[in-house]
């Protein structure tokens, strides 16, 4: 094949694959996670879902930065447990869970400190590793529990 057909081609092979891929998922359902308000930092996140997705959720008693606002999860990533935000700066939110997390029974096997990005991998129930990923999102930080990845 000539140069010049393939570089005529590779833009509609790209755009193939995006509607195809688009096409996959256009009725995949959404996650949501949601705190119950227990009016102190223990408030519990739990998954709702109507998806066959099956994520393991935190126990109840799981530290929450106090202030943080449930956040849905998405749909097309099942490592995701829950997801907050707060406009809490992302070191107050680092701090805050290098404190709580070995306190509420979690402990801790790695600190990953950051600019942007910081993680902490924790023990979670049932001998499993979870992370906290604290991203920083305009004037405050997402914060992310997620199933771990090497």
């Amino acid at each position: 094949m000539d140069p010049l057909r393939c570089r005529r081609a590779v833009p509609m092979l790209l755009l193939l694959l995006v509607a195809r891929v688009a096409g996959c998922h256009a009725d995949v359902p959404r996650e949501t996670a949601q705190a119950t308000a227990s009016g102190d930092s223990g408030a519990s996140p739990r998954a709702v879902s109507a998806s066959p997705v099956e994520r393991p959720t935190p126990p109840n008693g799981f530290p929450v930065l106090p202030g943080a606002r449930p956040e849905a999860l998405p749909a097309d990533d099942p490592a995701a447990i829950a997801r907050w935000t707060s406009g809490k700066v992302g070191p107050v939110a680092y701090q805050f869970y290098v404190e709580a997390l070995p306190a509420a029974g979690y402990p801790i096997s790695g600190l990953f400190p950051g600019g942007t990005v910081a993680i902490i991998r924790f023990e979670a129930p049932g001998d499993a590793t979870w992370q906290l990923v604290l991203t920083r999102t305009g004037d405050g930080t997402r914060i992310e529990v997620r199933l771990d990845q090497p």
